[in-house]
């Protein structure tokens, strides 16, 4: 699946907006018990439907 390095100040809500995915699935993809431990720097895995809504289709 796709990765993202997490920013100062993104949250898993905030990255499973970008991404169009429940913020359920992001904690399942990542064990992540509590979101709030996110930190800036860590690279967490985004699951295999999901694509940025940064990047233009087509």
């Amino acid at each position: 699946g796709n990765t993202h390095i997490v920013g100062r100040g993104e949250t898993l809500t905030s990255i499973a907006k970008m991404y169009k995915v429940a913020v359920d699935e992001l904690q399942q993809a990542n064990h992540i018990e509590d979101g709030r431990k996110l930190q800036a720097g860590q690279t967490i895995t985004i699951p295999t439907s999901a694509t940025p809504t940064a990047t233009p289709a087509g």
